[in-house]
């Protein structure tokens, strides 16, 4: 990672997310849609590169809707996933690796496959569980052609190998996928943050 004024910005996105997903979770779904929203927003003092939440666009309109959806706001439920369809992947970012801070380099792959598995969840939760698993099938493949090479690139395959069979209901190969993308890198916070949540 370069430079050093996006650190912040994306730890007041992560951590807020983080917590969301706990909240929502154990059914806080109040408090669970507040933090997804403050993650979209991130204050004027805290330095960014002027992308808002960058990469975890699809990611957070996902959750804003599972926890409308929650609150029984389907209506605004169906919006958010909606808006997560629509976000454009890919222009986020370049390469592979996705360590802890950066939004764009070598963590923009990372923000790719996290925006498609989200967009996928999206569709799913709109009622097209058939496209969302080609989809997480489209993740798998990408990801079995690109396990060769540099630790970064490695551990952005494993990654998104975890994210397909993670949507595809296969959670015990998720983990390994995602333990092993932590071994090629050990800050990489895409699978640190997916195994804390199936903890």
């Amino acid at each position: 990672w370069e430079g050093g004024t996006l650190d912040v910005a994306s730890h007041w996105v992560t951590a807020h997310l983080g917590r969301g997903r706990q909240e929502l979770a154990a059914k806080q779904f109040p408090a669970a849609l507040a933090d997804f929203q403050a993650a979209k927003d991130i204050p004027d003092n805290l330095p960014n590169d002027g992308r808002g939440s960058g990469g975890h666009e699809a990611e957070l309109n996902y959750w804003i809707g599972a926890a409308y959806d929650g609150l029984g706001d389907k209506d605004k439920a169906a919006q958010s996933w909606k808006d997560a369809q629509a976000v454009t992947t890919s222009g986020v970012g370049g390469g592979g690796g996705g360590r802890r801070g950066g939004r764009g380099g070598r963590g923009g792959s990372l923000d790719r496959q996290a925006g498609s598995y989200y967009q996928a969840l999206a569709t799913k939760a709109l009622g097209q569980p058939a496209e969302a698993n080609r989809a997480f099938h489209i993740l798998l493949d990408a990801a079995n052609g690109d396990l060769e090479g540099a630790p970064a690139r490695a551990a952005s395959a494993h990654y998104a190998a975890g994210l397909g069979h993670l949507g595809l209901g296969e959670k015990e190969q998720a983990r390994a996928e995602f333990e092993l993308a932590l071994r090629a890198v050990p800050d990489s916070l895409g699978p640190e943050m997916e195994l804390t949540q199936m903890r």
